[in-house]
This record gives structure tokens, C-alpha cells and sequence, in this order.
């Protein structure tokens, strides 16, 4: 789902404006979110409550009435009604917000109907039906594929595995014979605008099969210089399920949504999470491949070095004696300074751990949360500080970091990364 959204706000500032340099400005200044994020947020908060799709997607639309782009004009229309009802739309929209359906079941039947009730609500011609369900069951096969579920003989990435795997039955919903591959002259899409399902999702699907990395699947979209947003986001979604989005890219999208719709992506993420681990026995396997999102990036478990944006994050003692553990390796590799233990020093950051209880820490650590918050171009990589030496059990210390008085649970700061042994222990 945040692939969607990433691709929804890379795409935004070229919707009106478009490139087909591939090497352009992945997030300039007027980029923000649109139409695509709300109704995305929308679908992921109906699966998290049982709610209609129809009511949730215009309750949402209605809340947020100015996006970046505006709505379009028949859909505006129904945004705007009283009492909305379907317009046998067969256009992008219907694809472009499906992406939580996608991670939400297995089980086809199910995933089929809900993807066809997301979509009927305003599209409900065939085509805006068949597109919604061709991108949620390209996100469900692409997923599987890639955490080893399924054909697990075979995980390298290639257009081949890509489309034997990940989009045979997608292409196959939108009636795409594949029997002798998949083939597709992008310029005759280059250059135009077409918000059309079948103007859209085989391009959105035949870029998927030839990208390389998240990243290089979100520039093909844009620099198409056709739909950007909308196919950003449709790409982004199922490039998702393949690929690693890269961290900094996940911080930096989360920094253009509002409070409401952060809650609803951590929400979202949780919930996939544990009933994926309920359903799914070899997690060694699923982390190996990083298919399973958290609602928190997870810090490295034996970080040795940092990207030029990361900040090693430590448990200390306020003499800054930099002695073992952690510590140790902050002082020797990553620039901490003897003698300061507290706050920032070289590319680390310090947290007092050792001269007394947890209610003594708590204000060092809602130093620290409100010192990430006001730095988002860091990403700070928070290690179990205080399970060590200290002696504090990691429910324990992850208990500070769920919020208190002057600072936020750490799940509303994305760029700060968590141990995995305190996912059980921390919420939003």
C-alpha cells in the first residue's frame, strides 16, 4: 500500500506537467498527495473496521476535498452527491486505490469479491471491475512469490519470473493472452493521457515486468509522461510485493500525510503482519525476503555501517564512557564522543541508560523522540538500548518509546527505526 502512495506523490508534481527524463526529481517541491492516497487510505481503513467501501471512500473524499489535482469530474460529482451511486465508470480509479485488498487475503474467491465491492461502489463497469481485481491479484501472486510461499525454487527477479509468478492470473482478468509472453509497445502510451482501465493497468503491469528495483519501476511510470500519479501508484503498488522500497523513500512519503491517514498506514501494516505470521510458519524465510511490512522499519541487527542519512542510536552512561556493547562500537566506527553521554555526537546519538530507573530515562528518551521529529532528512536507527548492562528487560524499555507527556509514540515518527524485539511491546 505505501508503494502506492509513494508512487502517487513521486507522480503528482507530472500529472499536469509531465517528463520523460528518467532521471527526474523523485520528490520536487510541489509534489504531494492526491485523489490516489485518500482513496487508498479509504479502502485500507474499510478492510481494518468492516465497513462498506462506497461510505468509507466518500467519507474520506469528503474530508479531504482539495487534493493535489482535485478529484475528477465525474467522480467529484459523486463525491459531492448525497447520495452517491455507481456510474459505470471504466476508468483507473477503481485500480489506482485496491492495493490494501491486495495484502489482505489469500484466499482468491475472497480477494476477487472484495476487490470487485471496492470498485462497484463508482466503477461498476466490467472493465473498472476486472482492473481492480487484476492489481490486488498481482499484488497477492507477486507477494507470495517473493516471501517463498509459492514457487520458492525460483526467487530471482526477472521479466520471466516476474510474469510467470507474479502477473499471469492479473493479465489473464484483463482477458491478456500470455501464452507466448507478454509484449507491449509503450509509445504508443507515451506521451498520453489515458485514464482508461485498459489504457492503464496492462501498462502499469507490463512496466512491473520490466523494472529492476522499486525505485526504477516508480521512474518508468512517471517518465512515461502519461497518467503519473495514477500509474505511480498502480506501479508502486505491486512493485511493493517485489521489491524493497527503500527506507529513505518510505520516511519521506510519510512526511506528506497527515496525522489521521499515518495511523491508518501503521494500523494497516500491523494487522498485515500478524496474520501473516499467523498463517505462515518459516518467518526466517519471510524476513530473509522482507516481504512482511512492518509498521516500523526495523532496525539491523549488527549494523557496521551507515548510509550517508542514518544515525546509530545508543544506549549510554552520562559520563559517556563508551566502554562495550553498543557503545563501543558507536565510539570506534560511527563518531561518538568520549565523555558525551547524551544527544548527538558524529553520526550517533546517545540515550542515559545507566544511572537510574525508567521513569529517571523517560526524559532522555522524549529528548530524543522530539529531536528526530525536528531532523526528518535522519533516519535514526534505535538499538535495544537498555537491555544490556543496564538490565532493563526490552518491555520494559520499549514502554518509554510508546509515548508520554511532551512526545509521541515513536510508531508517529517514521525515521526512526525499532528493534525488532520490541514489536510486541510497542503501539500506536
Amino acid at each position: 500500500m505505501l508503494g502506492a502512495i509513494i508512487g502517487d506523490i513521486v507522480g503528482s508534481a507530472y500529472e499536469f506537467n509531465p517528463t520523460n527524463d528518467y532521471d527526474f526529481t523523485l520528490f520536487p517541491e510541489d509534489a504531494n498527495y492526491t485523489d490516489d492516497t485518500i482513496c487508498t487510505l479509504a479502502v485500507a481503513e474499510a478492510l481494518l473496521r468492516g465497513q462498506q467501501f462506497g461510505p468509507t471512500i466518500h467519507s474520506w473524499c469528503r474530508r479531504f476535498p482539495l487534493p493535489k489535482g482535485g478529484y475528477g469530474g465525474r467522480f467529484r460529482r459523486w463525491v459531492e452527491s448525497d447520495t452517491p451511486t455507481p456510474y459505470g465508470s471504466f476508468g483507473n480509479g477503481s485500480a489506482m486505490r485496491v492495493s490494501p485488498i491486495g495484502w489482505w487475503d489469500d484466499n482468491l474467491e475472497k480477494l476477487l469479491l472484495l476487490a470487485k465491492n471496492s470498485a462497484e461502489c463508482s466503477h461498476n463497469h466490467p472493465d473498472g471491475i476486472n482492473g481492480a481485481r487484476a492489481v490486488a491479484v498481482a499484488i497477492r501472486d507477486c507477494r507470495n512469490w517473493r516471501a517463498g510461499t509459492i514457487n520458492s525454487y525460483s526467487r530471482v527477479i526477472s521479466p520471466n519470473n516476474i510474469l510467470e509468478y507474479g502477473l499471469r492470473n492479473a493479465l489473464r482478468l484483463l482477458s491478456v493472452n500470455v501464452s507466448n509472453g507478454f509484449n507491449l509497445d509503450l509509445n504508443l502510451y507515451r506521451n498520453r493521457f489515458d485514464e482508461t482501465i485498459r489504457g492503464t493497468v496492462p501498462v502499469a503491469l507490463y512496466i512491473v515486468m520490466k523494472s529492476h528495483s522499486f525505485e526504477d519501476a516508480i521512474r518508468r511510470a512517471v517518465s512515461l509522461g502519461a497518467d503519473a500519479d495514477t500509474l505511480g501508484a498502480i506501479v508502486g503498488s505491486i512493485a511493493e510485493a517485489i521489491w524493497d522500497i527503500p527506507e529513505w523513500m518510505k520516511v519521506k512519503a510519510m512526511s506528506y500525510l497527515t496525522p489521521e491517514m499515518r495511523s491508518v498506514v501503521q494500523e494497516f501494516y500491523i494487522r498485515v503482519y500478524q496474520s501473516t505470521v499467523k498463517s505462515i510458519h518459516n518467518i526466517t524465510q519471510i524476513k530473509e525476503y522482507n516481504m512482511i511490512p512492518h509498521t516500523k522499519s526495523i532496525t539491523p541487527s549488527n549494523i557496521q555501517f551507515l548510509a550517508p542519512h542514518q544515525v546509530f542510536v545508543f544506549g549510554s552512561n552520562l559520563a559517556g564512557q563508551h566502554m562495550g556493547g553498543a557503545a563501543k562500537l558507536a565510539h570506534h566506527k560511527f563518531g561518538a564522543v568520549w565523555g558525551v553521554g547524551d544527544g548527538p555526537a558524529g553520526r550517533t546519538y546517545a540515550i542515559p541508560t545507566m544511572h537510574g530507573g525508567l521513569n529517571v530515562i523517560q526524559p532522555y528518551v522524549r529528548k530524543f523522540v522530539n529531536y528526530a521529529i525536528a531532523h526528518p532528512e535522519q533516519q535514526f536507527l534505535l538499538t535495544r538500548v537498555g537491555c544490556g548492562i543496564a538490565g532493563f528487560s526490552d518491555g520494559e524499555m520499549a514502554s518509554l518509546f510508546n509515548g508520554g507527556f511532551g512526545y509521541p509514540s515513536i510508531y508517529h515518527v517514521p525515521n526512526i527505526t525499532v528493534p525488532q524485539e520490541w514489536i510486541p511491546y510497542l503501539h500506536p
